[in-house]
């Protein structure tokens, strides 16, 4: 009898966190100001959001379409069931030190489940009222957090930096720095230029076109130089996502991302010889808590930036409850873990960068 009248109590309590900075902002009023300045808002963010997707699903060993399903699904979930109104939610540099050695172990399988396990421990943390306690986690460790990631990332893309075409799998950092020291006789020194202009560029532009989005910009002009001296300069060839990566649709070998939408799937049947038993799920469940805590973490960050700009309150369960269904809807679509994030506007609607 208790335990019935708990779940009740439980099913009652998530039904009311359901969508609540989407019916804040509905009793203020929408109106086609408000559509036209958010289409605005979307193209800007979408324009950086998805690609970043794609790359740190890249970053986790995967190919780029399980990052862009995952920013589609869990973006339009959380939009709708979670409680702020300017919550950004897809991949996250937080998940690729996390994934990576589960990928690198367990395959896609392995990512989607461990996603999948980590969205019913946010969706337990929001109904149990955690939100406000994952607020009070000290600063530094956040920041310490951030840099931890930052090098680690940098690190895990060394490969792809220098053309590196064929890097075994590993699981830690000095064996992957082994391996690249090994393989540093395979160089492309055209890809490596391409990856140094690139920066060069990210770090130039936003100082000189202060109102231009230097993200896509920078994006569009490597790509078409790139493009245009393949075709002009003799032997310059340099890896691309077409060239890289490529996926079966209808019998039929595709190449770069499958021009499909996001297909429901099995997530522990995405790869061959992998068994959901007692074993792997005790295996995963340390890199799944690993998860929750962390998008919880960098979910309520964004949250309060977001409430300190827009001068909105923000209700941290409710978010912490969508962020969960979102991680559990997303593996069955074949989208990897996904955390809130935000994107802020400074000047003008397109003038976006990440936080």
């Amino acid at each position: 009898m208790h335990g019935t009248r708990y779940v009740d109590e439980l099913a009652v309590r998530g039904k009311a966190m359901l969508a609540h900075g989407l019916r804040a902002a509905m009793r203020e009023g929408y109106h086609r100001a408000d559509l036209r300045r958010d289409l605005l808002a979307a193209i800007a963010v979408g324009v950086v959001a998805l690609p970043l997707a794609m790359a740190l699903s890249i970053a986790c060993g995967l190919p780029p379409q399980h990052g862009l399903y995952a920013a589609i699904v869990a973006g339009v979930i959380c939009s709708l069931c979670g409680g702020t109104r300017f919550q950004i939610t897809a991949p996250t540099a937080a998940i690729v030190v996390i994934l990576l050695p589960v990928v690198n172990a367990h395959g896609l399988a392995g990512a989607l489940v461990a996603g999948l396990l980590a969205g019913a421990m946010l969706v337990l943390m929001g109904l149990a009222r955690l939100g406000r306690l994952v607020q009070l986690v000290p600063h530094p460790v956040i920041t310490g957090f951030t840099m931890g990631i930052a090098v680690a990332i940098a690190i895990g893309s060394l490969g792809h930096l220098l053309g590196l075409r064929e890097l075994p799998r590993t699981t830690t950092t000095f064996d992957h720095l082994a391996a690249v020291w090994e393989a540093r006789g395979a160089i492309e020194v055209t890809d490596l230029g391409v990856a140094t202009l690139t920066l060069v560029l990210l770090i130039a532009v936003p100082n000189v076109l202060r109102r231009v989005p230097a993200v896509p910009l920078v994006m569009l002009l490597v790509a078409v130089g790139a493009l245009v001296a393949t075709h002009v300069v003799p032997g310059f060839a340099v890896l691309t996502v077409g060239s890289e990566f490529s996926d079966t649709v209808g019998g039929e070998l595709v190449r770069g991302i499958p021009p499909v939408p996001p297909l429901p799937q099995i997530p522990w049947h995405a790869t061959k010889g992998f068994v959901l038993d007692d074993a792997m799920l005790r295996a995963l469940l340390a890199p799944a808590f690993a998860i929750a805590m962390f998008g919880a973490i960098e979910s309520m960050r964004a949250a309060v930036v977001a409430d300190g700009m827009s001068g909105t309150r923000h209700d941290p369960n409710s978010e912490l409850f969508a962020l969960g269904i979102a991680n559990i809807a997303s593996p069955f679509l074949g989208g990897i873990a996904s955390t809130g994030a935000i994107a802020r506007v400074r000047g003008t609607p397109w003038r976006v960068m990440p936080a």
